[in-house]
């Protein structure tokens, strides 16, 4: 079996982490000392990069469906109550765990907690991450065959590459 995508809890005492021990890619909790291992919720297909909300009390992930489509989804720690938000990939928390950024097919999106309010922030980029204060967001984006590293305020403005290197060709 593999064990991916680990994310400590914000007070350090479990992990949650993705594994296909059981057949298919199934979110799954355990301790800090790894005691305890248990599967949470019933993911709605092959679930990937498990996150815990600021607070603790709530985890997002993504997962492929059947037809191959990718959702963001938000549950309860205890895997109850799970909902889809949006169409994309990795999501990753504010601070303050009020809202969600996330890669969808046309650029990097923003989303309160609850699946409210959707926006773009920017197009060709995929994967964010807000900084500890929640007043920027790193970034990664794809164009003109190269790769970045970029920063930009949480409300998409400012936008500012910090490495760029071309996109291999195979």
């Amino acid at each position: 079996a593999e064990d991916q995508t680990p994310d400590w809890s914000p007070d350090g005492s479990q992990i949650v982490f993705v594994s296909d021990r059981e057949g298919e890619r199934q979110i799954y909790v355990m301790n800090a000392d790894g005691s305890g291992q248990r599967p949470v919720g019933d993911a709605p297909g092959q679930v990937y990069n498990p996150v815990w909300s600021p607070d603790g009390r709530k985890i997002a992930f993504y997962a492929t469906d059947d037809d191959g489509s990718d959702h963001v989804y938000v549950m309860n720690a205890d895997g109850t109550e799970r909902r889809q938000l949006a169409t994309g990939v990795w999501p990753s928390w504010s601070p303050e765990g009020t809202q969600i950024i996330y890669g969808g097919s046309d650029g990097l999106y923003l989303v309160r907690g609850d699946g409210t309010n959707p926006q773009r922030l920017i197009a060709q980029a995929f994967f964010g991450e807000f900084s500890p204060d929640g007043s920027r967001i790193a970034y990664i984006a794809e164009e003109a065959g190269s790769v970045s590293v970029n920063v930009m305020r949480a409300d998409g403005s400012q936008q500012t590459a910090l490495l760029r290197r071309p996109r291999p060709s195979w």
